[in-house]
């Protein structure tokens, strides 16, 4: 959840909005201490970059499969 501090106690309340207005906020949460660790995201590879390597390898393969049958 964005915008916590990290080695500090967080607690939480939520109301409802519709046509009718705001509801009344809720108990608060139990209190939550949020970690101060940063986690850093994963770069993972797009699906583009999945195929792009997935036909280096194919091509690569086949060439190599062409030089067993021309030794021969």
């Amino acid at each position: 959840m964005p915008g916590l501090t990290g080695g500090v106690t967080h607690t939480r309340t939520v109301s409802a909005t519709n046509a009718a207005g705001t509801g009344a906020p809720s108990a608060s949460s139990n209190a939550v201490l949020v970690a101060s660790l940063a986690i850093t995201p994963l770069n993972v590879p797009t699906l583009s970059e999945w195929m792009l390597a997935l036909l280096a390898l194919s091509l690569l393969l086949i060439g190599a499969g062409m030089l067993r049958l021309r030794r021969r």
